[in-house]
């Protein structure tokens, strides 16, 4: 299944996993460049996924959810327009599953999403090292970084 890397600020993406029943907007820290993208590309999301709550992954969430008129997926209560709470385990949208993942360390309720061999990580890992340690431990982080390892 396709995945799509949209560029935003600086330093960061915003992915867009194609399914064949749907599309997930992944850690939207602002929406013009994905309304612009889906625009493009004719696509219509189905679902937000949010890994954690900085604002560099969900400022666009609550302006996406609106205008597509999606639920929004995440494990913090502090992540804008949260619909649907999540938790370590197994979770279906369009027709597939994704594993959810508790990773503390960067933030103490950070997850990630493993779907089709692809990880959807937030802040946890990097391809030069990891994200810092804001409300987590070093044993946290260690910890979550062996599970992603483990995959």
């Amino acid at each position: 299944m396709p995945v799509h890397f949209i560029p935003a600020f600086t330093d960061n993406y915003i992915y867009v996993a194609e399914t064949p029943k749907g599309a997930w907007i992944i850690d939207p820290g602002c929406a013009e460049p994905v309304l612009d993208w889906c625009a493009k590309h004719t696509l219509r999301p189905s679902a937000i996924l949010c890994t954690h709550h900085h604002a560099d992954h969900t400022g666009g969430v609550e302006a996406l959810a609106q205008y597509f008129g999606i639920p929004v997926y995440g494990a913090n209560q502090r992540i804008p327009g949260l619909t649907h709470a999540v938790a370590e385990g197994r979770l279906t949208l369009d027709a597939e599953m994704l594993t959810v993942l508790e990773v503390p360390g960067h933030t103490r309720d950070h997850i990630a999403y493993w779907w089709k061999n692809v990880l959807f990580c937030g802040d946890t890992l990097f391809a030069a090292g990891c994200g810092r340690l804001f409300e987590g431990t070093a044993a946290q982080m260690f910890h979550s970084l062996q599970r992603l390892a483990a995959l």
